[in-house]
C-alpha cells in the first residue's frame, strides 16, 4: 500500500481519536498517478474525498447516535504528516508491549514481540483464541434468540450446528438447530438515491442544455433537504464551485460568476424529487463535469453529467483553387469559417447524372478534392456538406471545364498593354517636367526690368512738373549742342492723364556731350520703368 493522506475523527461520548489513513494499492494500474493528496483531488475530484468525510461523520446516526466531530476542522492532511502519525503511534504501542508505560487493564499479549513480556508461546496463544470465540459465539446466540422470531432449519447436518433438535418432534427426520447469524450491513437497495444514470452530453454554443437529477427519498431521511450543483471545469487546475444550491427552502444561485443569470432548476418545487437544471446561452467556458449532490440525512446521494459545449460549422466557403480548363489540375475546397472538430465532408453532384466522377470517389469525404487532367464532364453543380456532433453547414460549387484559351494572343495584349501603360506615363512625366521648367523660367525673369515696356500712369501733378523740367532742360541748350542729345525715352504722356501742353517748334535731334550737357546747367532726371507684373521699380 502507498500512503496518501489521513484525517483524524473525534468520538465525543468516550473521549476518543481515530486517525484515519487513506491509502492505494500499489498493485493498482492507476498507482503511479497518486503521490499525495494533490494527486487525489486532480484524479478523484475533491468531492470523493467530501463524501468520505460525510460517511464517517453520519454512519452512526441511524443507530440512535449523534454525528461524530473531526479535528483540525474535518482537514485531510498530507502524507508527510501522515506518517508522522503513524510514527508516533507506533512508538506508544511499542511502549505499550513492552510493560513501559501502564496500559490500565489493555491485554498486552502476543507472539511476535519478542522484547515484550507478554509475549506466548502459539499453544497458549490458541487457548485464549478459542476461550474468546466460544465467548462470542455464545454471545450472539443469545443475542440471536432474543432478536429472531424464527428459526432455520438445516436438513443437512453441518458440524457447526451443535444443538440437536429433538427426536421425534419432526417425525422420520433427524434435524439440527442452527442458529442464524446476522450480519447487518447497510442496505444499498433503501435509502435516498439518484434514478438518473450519469451521461455525457453534447451541445452547440449558444444553446440551452437539460442536465437531469430526478431522486427519491427514504422514509429513514428525516434531515432537512439540500441540493447542490456543482462544476468541475474542463482545466483540472481549477477547483470544484458551486453553480446553484437548495438549502433550507430557498435557492441561491450566485455562486459561480461565469454562470450567473445562465442556470436555473427546471422545477418549481425540487422537493418533489426533481433537481434537474438548465444551463442557458451555452459558452465554451461551459465545458466541464456537472455533478449532482442530494443530501437528506443520513441519505447521501450524488451523479455526474459530462458536459462539452461544440461550435456549429458556419460560413462554409466552396471554390477553385485553379484553372478550370481542359488538361489542367485544380483542386476544389470546402472551408467552413468555424466549426469545433472533429468535422466531417460529404461532396456530392446535383447536376446531369449526379455521379461523381470516379477518380474523385477517394476523397469524397475530404476538405480538398484533387482534380488532374480536368475533361469537360467533370462539368457541373457540385454540394459541401461540412457537419460535426451539434450542426451542419452548406456551400455550393459551379464546375465550367472550359477548352484551354489562346495563350499567346493573351501574352501578346499583356505585352501591348504593358508597352501603351509606360508610353502614357512616360508622356504624363515628360509634360511634368516640361511645366516645372517654364514655371520655373518665370520665376526666374519675374523681376528683370524690360524697357520696351510702357511705362505706368501716373498722376497730372507728376507728368507736368516732369515736362516743365525737360523743357527747361531743352531750353538751355544751344543748337550746336542738340546733336548729341538723345531724344527722351518716352515720346508722349497718355492723354487721360495729362493736361496737353502748348505744341513748341520740334527741334532737330542734336549730339551732346555729357561735359557740356553739365556746362549747360543740365540737371540728371530718374525716369521711372515698369516691369512684367506692373509694379514700378
Amino acid at each position: 500500500m502507498a500512503l496518501l493522506l489521513c484525517f483524524v475523527l473525534l468520538y465525543g461520548i468516550a473521549g476518543e481519536t481515530d486517525w484515519k489513513v487513506i491509502a492505494v494499492n500499489v498493485d493498482d494500474p492507476d498507482a503511479a498517478n497518486y503521490n499525495g493528496i494533490s494527486d487525489v483531488k486532480i484524479f478523484l475530484k475533491p468531492v470523493d474525498l467530501e463524501a468520505t468525510v460525510d460517511w464517517f461523520r453520519r454512519y452512526k446516526v441511524p443507530y440512535g447516535k449523534s454525528e461524530n466531530e473531526f479535528g483540525f476542522n474535518a482537514e485531510f492532511k498530507d502524507k508527510n504528516f501522515a506518517i508522522d502519525i503513524i510514527k508516533s503511534t507506533h512508538d506508544y504501542w511499542k511502549a505499550l508491549v513492552t510493560k513501559k508505560t501502564d496500559g490500565k487493564g489493555i491485554s498486552c499479549v502476543n507472539t511476535t514481540v519478542s522484547e515484550s513480556p507478554f509475549k506466548c508461546d502459539a499453544n497458549a496463544a490458541k487457548a485464549i483464541v478459542d476461550a474468546s470465540a466460544t465467548t462470542i459465539i455464545n454471545g450472539l446466540i443469545t443475542k440471536a434468540a432474543h432478536t429472531l422470531s424464527s428459526f432455520a432449519l438445516s436438513p443437512n447436518p453441518i458440524s457447526l450446528c451443535s444443538h440437536e433438535w429433538p427426536q421425534g418432534h419432526a417425525p422420520g427426520q433427524s434435524q439440527k438447530l442452527c442458529p442464524m447469524y446476522v450480519f447487518l450491513s447497510p442496505d444499498v437497495t433503501r435509502g435516498l438515491s439518484i434514478t438518473t444514470p450519469e451521461q455525457s452530453i453534447d451541445k452547440a454554443k449558444g444553446e440551452t442544455a437539460y442536465l437531469p437529477c430526478k431522486f427519491t427519498l427514504d422514509p429513514d431521511d428525516h434531515g432537512p433537504l439540500d441540493i447542490e450543483w456543482l462544476i468541475s471545469p474542463s482545466d483540472n487546475q481549477k477547483v470544484d464551485q458551486v453553480i446553484i444550491l437548495y438549502s433550507g427552502d430557498k435557492i441561491y444561485d450566485n455562486y459561480y460568476p461565469d454562470l450567473k443569470g445562465r442556470v436555473h432548476f427546471t422545477s418549481n418545487d425540487v422537493t418533489s424529487g426533481d433537481a434537474s437544471i438548465n444551463v442557458t446561452n451555452l459558452q465554451l467556458s461551459d465545458i466541464g463535469t456537472y455533478q449532482c449532490k442530494v443530501k437528506k440525512a443520513p441519505g447521501v446521494a450524488n451523479k455526474k453529467v459530462l458536459l462539452t459545449v461544440l461550435v456549429k460549422p458556419s460560413g462554409t466557403r466552396c471554390f477553385v483553387d485553379g484553372s478550370e480548363e481542359i488538361g489542367n489540375d485544380f483542386k476544389l475546397k470546402c472551408e467552413p469559417k468555424e466549426g469545433s472538430l472533429p468535422l466531417r465532408y460529404e461532396w456530392q453532384k446535383l447536376s446531369d447524372s449526379q455521379r461523381m466522377p470516379t477518380p474523385w470517389l477517394a476523397e469524397m469525404t475530404s476538405p480538398v478534392i484533387s482534380v488532374k487532367n480536368a475533361s469537360s464532364e467533370y462539368s457541373g453543380t457540385y454540394s459541401c456538406t461540412v457537419q460535426n456532433r451539434v450542426g451542419s453547414d452548406q456551400c455550393m460549387l459551379r464546375l465550367d471545364v472550359v477548352p484551354p484559351s489562346n495563350r499567346a494572343g493573351t501574352i501578346a495584349g499583356a505585352i501591348i498593354g504593358t508597352l501603351l501603360a509606360l508610353v502614357f506615363i512616360g508622356a504624363i512625366l515628360f509634360c511634368c517636367h516640361r511645366k516645372r521648367r517654364e514655371e520655373k523660367y518665370e520665376k526666374e525673369v519675374h523681376h528683370d526690368i524690360r524697357e520696351d515696356v510702357p511705362p505706368p500712369k501716373s498722376r497730372t501733378s507728376t507728368a507736368r512738373s516732369y515736362i516743365g523740367s525737360n523743357h527747361s532742360s531743352l531750353g538751355s541748350m544751344s543748337p550746336s549742342n542738340m546733336e548729341g542729345y538723345s531724344k527722351t525715352q518716352y515720346n508722349q504722356v497718355p492723354s487721360e492723364d495729362f493736361e496737353r501742353a502748348p505744341q513748341s517748334p520740334t527741334l532737330a535731334p542734336a549730339k551732346v556731350a555729357a561735359p557740356n550737357l553739365s556746362r549747360m546747367g543740365a540737371v540728371p532726371v530718374m525716369i521711372p520703368a515698369q516691369s512684367k507684373d506692373g509694379s514700378i521699380v
